[in-house]
């Protein structure tokens, strides 16, 4: 129904076999959309209704058109696409329109087979980057996430601007298989903060990671390390109900799809391991090298002794007896070195033993990313 200015388009219905939508939208000539209902749509497993309407002038510079606030709610939402997304190299990433979202989704497929219940967003995406955002959300069968990113800042180390995000969450394990990067751990706690440069080639992310009351259950890695370092009673542990860690940090950076972590470490009753290396997620290639404490807790009490623990243990997180090894290959069937004279080496001595492996970052895979 058009008129001098405005055209309003009312019971618009598109369908095909992947895709049926119904909704109506208004334009104004010179000024583009005015506002546009979708009613309902459905591709795959999401199905959702929202409302588009551009921002006001208060919102948003008058000269800079192309902005909206997107109001939109999903009885069911298909996220895999979007969190591989997340992970791509910042030139690989689509531009959008300058956008404002305030959503909620009753349920959520995430990657790995995890789904969330009652995730609720509110979202500022401006300049081709995510700007200040939050995402809250329910694990089916217990547990949840938040997620805090808050819009960049001079950072006074070198004045370029960073955005700074916080990821809490009560179930680590499901966060974790929810963003496709691990499937092997049970339970935790977990906190993860850090910061990113600007979007396009060359960004970087960088923080920390700290997990707490956590269990790895068949860890092919670390099954792989104690089977070679001959501590089968551990590795037994692994197949039944895992191995429990009190609690795992790891300083980390990530830039072009590959994480690069130093100064890891992890611990429990059972074990304490130290990790230093970094990881492809193109192609799922796996380098690193560290020491293994096994019986960690009484292990380590000699290293409370002041200065002659420390020589003989090699320092924190480091033991009497412990062993260093070295990993290299595909993250489901790497090769894997273990040092056995280094366990009688002490702990300053044993750094001599260690020679850590390269990345392999031009092997192929035949795995996708989050499947």
């Amino acid at each position: 129904k058009p008129d001098a200015e405005r055209m309003n388009v009312n019971e618009l219905v598109y369908e095909d076999p992947a895709l049926k939508a119904s909704g109506s939208l208004t334009t104004k000539s010179g000024a583009g959309l005015q506002r546009m209902v979708v009613d309902s749509l459905r591709i795959g497993r999401t199905q959702f209704a929202a409302t588009v309407t551009p921002q006001k002038p208060a919102q948003k510079q008058a000269e800079k058109q192309g902005a909206y606030d997107i109001a939109l709610t999903a009885a069911t939402l298909d996220a895999t696409h979007f969190i591989n997304e997340l992970f791509k190299s910042g030139d690989s990433k689509r531009k959008l329109p300058d956008f404002h979202l305030d959503a909620f989704a009753g349920d959520v497929q995430a990657l790995s087979g995890v789904k969330m219940r009652n995730v609720e967003a509110k979202a500022n995406y401006s300049n081709g980057r995510w700007g200040g955002s939050e995402v809250r959300a329910d694990f089916d069968g217990g547990g949840n996430i938040r997620f805090e990113l808050v819009a960049p800042q001079k950072m006074p180390t070198d004045g370029s601007p960073r955005r700074s995000f916080t990821l809490t969450s009560n179930n680590a394990a499901r966060s974790v298989q929810a963003l496709g990067l691990y499937d092997k751990a049970v339970g935790g706690q977990m906190t993860f903060k850090g910061t990113m440069t600007e979007p396009g080639a060359g960004q970087v992310v960088a923080g920390d990671l700290d997990l707490r009351d956590f269990r790895l259950v068949k860890a092919t890695v670390l099954t792989k390390i104690l089977t070679v370092g001959s501590l089968t009673g551990i590795r037994d542990l692994l197949s039944g109900d895992g191995v429990g860690f009190e609690r795992l940090t790891a300083p980390f950076t990530m830039k072009d799809g590959i994480i690069t972590f130093k100064d890891a470490r992890a611990w429990g009753a059972a074990i304490g391991i130290t990790m230093d290396g970094a990881y492809s997620m193109g192609n799922q290639q796996l380098a690193m090298s560290g020491t293994v404490v096994p019986a960690y807790t009484a292990n380590t009490v000699i290293g409370k002794i002041p200065v002659l623990g420390n020589l003989l243990t090699g320092g924190e997180g480091q033991g009497l007896f412990a062993f260093t090894y070295n990993v290299k290959g595909n993250l489901d069937n790497p090769d894997v070195n273990v040092n056995t004279l280094s366990v009688l080496a002490p702990g300053f001595l044993r750094w001599i033993f260690e020679a850590p492996p390269k990345l392999d970052t031009t092997a192929k895979t035949d795995q996708k990313q989050g499947e």
